[in-house]
């Protein structure tokens, strides 16, 4: 019955015209008592026994699971629905009660979105001078997202039709928690990234900035004309570039391993990622300088003017090989007067083969390939570089007596068809 009342006084209201002049308290009393009928228990036990009724009492078994069931719902639902009513909103929706001023941290942002518009506006209409008024919006735009009040509007907002509708309150403290740190730190976040200046120059409301410099040094500009200037001389048939080049990127290496480049990049990266995080700034900022110190680290060291040059062309290729070798590999010209039909070289092929078994058990041979590996290895890995040392010592030195081992001068000579078998 009490239900049925209800209905009809809804019914009532709703077919009453939303001109008439104060039905703003009736509308809100009326949905007060909704919202109390709904959160008193006798309407949630009523609706059960209806529905038990067609349903729960006709079955000959589980019974009682099903009377369970459909009160954990019924009682859910209902709660929800309870929660869920807000009666001056909704008479406000219905046009019975006028609006109401909106929450501080709404009309903020309402006045913040005219104000852009009367710029907008304003640039239409041809007044040209228009930087300051967009430097000064988006300076207390900025000023606004890092506002806690903001924050705490927003936050209450969202939990209100949210977390707060949630009945488990381990559940809506929880939802509550999440709800407060995304928020809070999100607007940090935004508030971190508005450049005015940059913001105004990119809506071209203000002439753009002075771009930032990179590498805050001169001389890293002076590097690129300088590199510039020999690819133009190369161009122009100039072959003798060699000391030009190896000098060039001797200063590369050079700049790479100072630590004022270092320090350079680092901050340029901190201020458009670390500086902006609410949070971990510390520890940001010291990944930032590890990653940045040893990947600088790291191609200073692989700079190599000489081979850099030569693979540009600007130097002569160099030897290929070791010292040690140069007198032994690709034949010695002896060994090579086979190709004119000297038949008798039997002797010579042996003594060379016979070197290049001596050559590769020599501690020297060893230590020049074992230098050459760890320069580009080892030495990389500054942490791990007395271990990587070690196995590439005791790899090479492995390496080269087991392949010492399998040379056999004689048959070697025999298989090159240098000697008979």
């Amino acid at each position: 019955m009490k239900s049925l009342i209800v209905l009809a006084v809804l019914a009532v209201a709703i077919n009453a015209s939303p001109l008439q002049a104060d039905l703003c308290a009736d509308c809100t009393t009326l949905f007060t008592d909704v919202k109390t009928r709904l959160a008193d228990p006798n309407t949630a036990a009523a609706i059960e026994t209806q529905i038990n009724q067609f349903s729960c009492d006709l079955m000959l078994i589980g019974k009682e699971t099903c009377q369970s069931t459909v009160k954990t719902i019924v009682g859910t639902m209902i709660d929800f629905m309870a929660q869920s009513i807000d009666p001056t909103m909704i008479c406000t929706m219905l046009q019975y009660c006028q609006p109401t001023p909106p929450e501080p941290h709404v009309q903020e942002s309402m006045d913040l979105v005219k104000r852009f518009m009367s710029l907008t506006k304003s640039r239409v209409g041809g007044e040209p001078d228009l930087c300051a008024d967009c430097t000064n919006l988006f300076t207390d735009v900025k000023a606004r997202l890092a506002n806690p009040q903001l924050a705490a509007g927003i936050v209450a907002s969202l939990n209100k039709y949210s977390c707060d509708l949630i009945p488990v309150e381990m559940v809506k403290g929880t939802c509550e928690a999440i709800t407060n740190t995304l928020i809070t730190q999100g607007l940090v976040t935004l508030a971190g990234l508005v450049d005015p200046a940059m913001t105004c120059a990119m809506l071209q409301y203000c002439a753009a900035p002075t771009p930032p410099k990179v590498l805050l040094h001169p001389e890293h500009i002076e590097l690129l004309d300088r590199f510039f200037t020999l690819h133009g001389k190369a161009q122009a048939g100039d072959t003798d570039l060699c000391a030009d080049c190896s000098t060039l990127f001797t200063d590369v290496k050079t700049r790479l391993a100072d630590p004022a480049t270092t320090q350079a990049i680092v901050a340029q990266i901190e201020q458009y990622s670390c500086n902006v995080m609410p949070i971990g700034q510390e520890t940001c900022r010291s990944l930032v300088s590890t990653v940045i110190g040893t990947g600088l680290g790291m191609m200073a060291s692989f700079i190599e003017p000489t081979q850099i040059c030569t693979i540009l062309g600007y130097c002569q290729m160099p030897p290929m090989v070791h010292d040690s070798f140069q007198s032994t590999l690709y034949f010695k010209p002896e060994v090579m007067s086979q190709i004119v039909g000297d038949v008798d070289l039997c002797t010579d092929c042996t003594t060379l083969f016979t070197d290049v078994k001596t050559r590769l058990s020599n501690p020297q041979t060893v230590g020049a390939i074992t230098a050459g590996i760890e320069k580009f290895s080892c030495n990389l890995l500054p942490t791990f570089q007395t271990t990587c040392n070690m196995l590439v010592s005791t790899a090479v030195s492995t390496g080269l007596g087991f392949v010492a081992s399998l040379i056999d001068p004689a048959m070697t000579c025999q298989i090159l068809m240098y000697c008979t078998a």
